[in-house]
């Protein structure tokens, strides 16, 4: 598996997300944390791609359904 991780800077995103391709973060967020934050963050976006979880949403609330997968 290959992701790329891709800097935003505008206001699609406040922290990192996934699209089942590519890790996403803010460049703000991301400079306020530490190195295991960081790293912390970018293992919690790949479990997400590794557990498939982009593609079991279907028609679920996707805030609602993030935070079922985060607690997961």
């Amino acid at each position: 598996m290959s992701m790329d991780i891709i800097p935003v800077r505008d206001n699609r995103i406040k922290t990192a997300c996934t699209d089942g391709s590519n890790i996403y973060f803010d460049i703000d967020f991301l400079s306020r944390l530490s190195e295991a934050e960081r790293i912390f963050v970018i293992a919690h976006e790949v479990w997400h791609n590794v557990l498939c979880h982009f593609l079991r949403t279907e028609n679920r609330d996707r805030k609602i359904f993030n935070i079922a997968t985060d607690i997961e």
